[in-house]
C-alpha cells in the first residue's frame, strides 16, 4: 500500500512538473525570443490577469490592423468604486530576439472627474501608425488603481504580434 501511495505521489509530481514546464519555457529572463518562439507568439495576442484586493482584472492587447497600422487595447477593472485608475502602455518591438521598448502612452481615470463620479473601470483602445511595419511587437501595461490613499499596480503583457505592410482582409469586406 506505501509503495502506491508513494508511486502516485512521484507520478503527480511528474505530471506537475510536465503541465509546468512549457509556462516557464518561453522569453528568457533578459526579454530574449529564440526564432523557433516567434511563430507561437504571433498567434497569440491578449493577456488577462485577474486579482488583487481592489483590482479585479487587467488587460492589454495588440492587433494587426493591416497597412503597418497596429491596434492596441487595455482595460483595468476594479472590485469596487476607487479614487483613480491609471493605465501606462508600454509599446515594444522584437530586434534580433530581444524586446525593445518604443514608446510609451500614459492614461489617467479620476473619479471626480467621471459624470456620476464614481469609476470602477477605465479603457482605451487606439491605433499606432508611425512604427516601422514587417516587424513584430507586443504591449505591456503598468495597471494601477487608488482608493483611500492605497495604491494597487498589477503588470500585464501581450505576446508578440506580426505588424505587416499588406492591408488585411476580413470576412464581409469588399476587395478591389
Amino acid at each position: 500500500m506505501k509503495r502506491q501511495v508513494k508511486k502516485a505521489v512521484v507520478l503527480s509530481l511528474l505530471c506537475a512538473a510536465v503541465a509546468v514546464f512549457p509556462a516557464v519555457a518561453g522569453t528568457a529572463r533578459d526579454g530574449s525570443i529564440s526564432n523557433e518562439q516567434v511563430s507561437s507568439v504571433v498567434s497569440q495576442n491578449t493577456a488577462v490577469e485577474p486579482r488583487g484586493t481592489y483590482i479585479s482584472s487587467s488587460t492589454v492587447g495588440i492587433t494587426n490592423k493591416g497597412s503597418g497600422v497596429i491596434g492596441i487595447s487595455a482595460s483595468t477593472r476594479a472590485h469596487q468604486n476607487v479614487d483613480q485608475i491609471r493605465i501606462r502602455i508600454y509599446l515594444d518591438k522584437l530586434v534580433n530576439g530581444k524586446w525593445n521598448q518604443v514608446d510609451d502612452y500614459d492614461y489617467i481615470f479620476v473619479a471626480s472627474e467621471q459624470p456620476n463620479g464614481q469609476l470602477s473601470k477605465a479603457s482605451v483602445s487606439f491605433e499606432v501608425t508611425d512604427q516601422p511595419a514587417n516587424n513584430t511587437y507586443r504591449v505591456r501595461g503598468g495597471h494601477g488603481v487608488w482608493k483611500n490613499g492605497v495604491i494597487e499596480t498589477q503588470d500585464t503583457y501581450s505576446n508578440g504580434v506580426y505588424i505587416s505592410s499588406d492591408p488585411v482582409y476580413r470576412i464581409g469586406d469588399e476587395k478591389e
